[in-house]
């Protein structure tokens, strides 16, 4: 595997994932049945906003970007398919933690203890996270202003099967601190975002490959 590229060591002799697989991972994602109808929804919300419009899904302890649309003007957002993000930390990993019951992500964090703090807003442990879960549980949107990322300001809606009513996805958007007004992004931003999870929502089949 190392030799293939898709390990690799680092300094201290320990192995880490290497480029191969996130290539691995944006081959599968792009392969599946990734429903057109869904990425035009993603592609017009873009277009609304002048936003990077991204799509996760929830892996464990982690997020993982399935799906990245740039926005089309000179900002160029970082996140990738197949990039992976501490869920505890993120708005995107609250809000897909969210479907979850606090017992169950007591058994996922069982065994985490590496906390780092992003933010003032950045749980520090099981309880912290739990309390930043009640809060995103039934919530039609979370915004996160530079508390993962110092210079972004990011709002995630969530994705749910409507025959269980269980969020399966979370769609967000990113843009630059300096990017938009307050006023512009709660009275336009933030509807739009809303509105396409919901349309998503309505999309999404139970057991469609996305």
């Amino acid at each position: 595997l190392e030799q293939m590229g898709y390990i690799k060591k680092d300094n201290n002799k320990n192995y880490m994932l290497d480029i191969k697989v996130v290539d691995l991972s944006h081959s599968y994602l792009t392969s599946i049945s990734f429903k057109q109808e869904a990425y035009a929804v993603m592609e017009q919300l873009r277009d609304d906003t002048g936003t990077a419009v991204h799509l996760f899904t929830l892996d464990g302890i982690e997020i993982v970007n399935l799906q990245n649309i740039q926005p089309l003007g000179s900002f160029t957002s970082n996140i990738l398919p197949g990039l992976r993000w501490p869920a505890y930390a993120t708005v995107i990993g609250q809000m897909l933690l969210s479907e979850l019951t606090d017992e169950e992500i007591k058994v996922r964090f069982q065994n985490f203890s590496e906390w780092k703090i992003y933010s003032d807003a950045t749980p520090t442990d099981i309880d912290d996270l739990l309390k930043a879960v009640n809060q995103a549980r039934g919530k039609s949107h979370l915004t996160s202003c530079q508390k993962f990322n110092n210079d972004m300001i990011a709002c995630t809606a969530p994705i749910k099967d409507l025959s269980s009513n269980k969020i399966v996805y979370a769609l967000s958007v990113s843009f630059p601190v300096q990017a938009f007004t307050r006023e512009h992004f709660e009275q336009h931003i933030t509807p739009a975002i809303v509105d396409s999870a919901n349309t998503l929502s309505k999309i999404y089949k139970p057991g469609s490959n996305w």
